[in-house]
């Protein structure tokens, strides 16, 4: 069985069981820690992924990094994963959990890139218009990138609007040169 397909199952079930609980915010922000430790904490990934580290020595780690931080139950999960030999999966599961949470809240990331700094009243508006035309909770992200020149790219799931200078005198370069102009 491939990664994905595993780690979605996992997900499902360890959100289920949030949800059946009662503890889902809870959950999400411990899904959020683990992530961010395993990101961060290149040793702590490695060892978990160890074929040579035995599970109770995997399982001793986990408890003593997490025990009084996260809820019993995202710490029951993990031991499972690790009794189950799924723990080089956690990076994974734990990806996919957030993303099964974001589907339920309906909330959507958006990303928008300009040559130039947007102040706060920008980023309100926009994310307000994105919210209002998505009909969802939308995350917005602003990146900076001078290369564009000017104008703006967004990215909403899967979609992209490009609506920077770079991307307009690229368009015209193509229409000069096939002469459809």
């Amino acid at each position: 069985m491939n990664e994905s397909k595993i780690a979605v199952r996992y997900a499902k079930a360890l959100f289920l069981l949030a949800q059946e609980k009662n503890i889902l915010e809870n959950v999400r922000t411990d899904m959020e820690s683990v992530n961010k430790a395993i990101k961060e904490f290149d040793q702590f990934g490695l060892y978990l992924k160890s074929p040579v580290v035995k599970s109770k020595q995997k399982f001793n780690l986990v408890d003593q990094v997490f025990r009084g931080k996260i809820n019993d139950t995202t710490l029951n999960f993990m031991g499972l994963l690790i009794q189950n030999k799924r723990e080089v999966y956690l990076e994974a599961i734990s990806r996919r959990f957030i993303d099964v949470y974001r589907n339920f809240k309906g909330i959507k990331s958006a990303t928008i890139t300009t040559a130039s700094h947007l102040d706060d009243k920008i980023k309100e508006k926009l994310s307000t218009l994105l919210s209002t035309t998505y009909k969802s909770v939308i995350e917005l992200q602003v990146q900076e990138d001078p290369s564009i020149i000017g104008g703006f790219v967004l990215k909403i799931g899967d979609q992209q609007y490009d609506a920077s200078v770079v991307a307009g005198l690229k368009r015209m370069k193509t229409a000069l040169i096939s002469g459809t102009m």
